[in-house]
């Protein structure tokens, strides 16, 4: 049984809310997890987390993915291009794997290159150490799921910590699809800023609940992904938490892809995203995923510029700058 519904964590809202079933299906664990939806911001919030959450972030779990050589070249060049760097490999990268929004928001954002910055939830860190050998001079990471800290060879270091335990002042912070796992968004959007230097800004990209794919696929809408995601914010809950952390949201970016269609047609025809069957599986499959991604490239183009798609970037700096 679904416990009682509560008021919504962000807004304090009461009214018109409602619990949704999701199952995990990353891992086709298929454990049921109850879901808020707020009747007033939309956010999403997990009710029942479970007490150990070691189980849902396995070794395999894709961001603690260990260094390869090649997957790692792959990847870096087409970094490089996405960041502005033209090459032929890295325009064979990006059609391959598609862009590097990552990277796009830090170009579009026009963060100078000896800004001290810091990213949240970074996983092993890839991110930053691309950012590194692009020439990045200050790039440094957290994650409180790993192991333990990393010393990157390259002189990244990525520790196990939570960003409430970390001291220092940045230029820029960012969290790339992190913030959706914090279990209390409000103090870590709070942290962020109080370790924000003066003209700085933060950046963060999640998936938005307010969008074509919930409304469409409901629990099977691929990035709920029960339940390591705990909040699926708004447009309009992100408001509310930058105005309590003294923050304003000053930009907005959709990007989402067509895995918000692709992959929550898997979950609706009962296929986990690491099933044999799954075109995120590997092998040739791969290949029809990736076709079934030109496809749709249109419809996904189209999401975005209605701020439909289910990824956004948010840009936020402080009230008063």
């Amino acid at each position: 049984m679904a416990p009682t519904s509560p008021a919504c964590e962000v807004c304090g809202n009461r009214d018109g809310n409602s619990v949704h079933d999701a199952r995990e299906m990353m891992f086709g664990f298929r454990d049921v997890f109850h879901y808020l939806e707020c009747g007033a911001c939309k956010c999403l919030q997990l009710l029942d987390v479970p007490a150990d959450m070691a189980r849902y972030y396995p070794a395999n779990y894709y961001s603690f993915a260990p260094s390869n050589a090649v997957r790692d070249a792959v990847k870096h060049w087409r970094a490089q291009y996405s960041h502005g760097m033209a090459s032929l490999a890295g325009w064979v990268a990006e059609q391959l794997l598609g862009p590097d929004h990552a990277m796009r928001a830090i170009r579009r954002s026009q963060i100078p290159f000896d800004a001290r910055i810091l990213d949240v939830g970074c996983g092993a860190g890839h991110l930053i150490r691309d950012m590194k050998r692009l020439g990045y001079a200050s790039v440094s990471g957290l994650d409180p799921f790993l192991p333990a800290d990393l010393h990157h060879p390259d002189g990244v270091t990525v520790r196990k910590c939570s960003i409430e335990d970390l001291d220092g002042s940045f230029d820029v912070v960012m969290s790339h699809h992190a913030f959706e796992h914090m279990a209390a968004p409000a103090r870590a959007l709070a942290a962020m800023r109080a370790r924000l230097a003066d003209g700085g800004r933060i950046l963060i990209r999640i998936p938005v609940a307010d969008s074509f794919a919930w409304r469409r696929y409901g629990a099977n809408w691929i990035n709920l992904d029960a339940p390591r995601h705990l909040f699926l914010h708004t447009p309009a809950s992100m408001a509310q938490l930058a105005t309590q952390a003294g923050l304003v949201v000053s930009a907005v970016v959709f990007e989402g892809n067509a895995s918000q269609i692709i992959g929550s047609e898997q979950y609706a025809r009962e296929i986990p995203l690491s099933d044999p069957r799954s075109v995120y599986a590997g092998g040739w499959r791969r290949w029809l995923g990736w076709w079934q991604a030109r496809q749709l490239q249109s419809r996904v183009d189209e999401l975005n510029r209605n701020g439909q798609a289910d990824w956004a970037c948010f840009e936020l700096r402080a009230a008063h700058a």
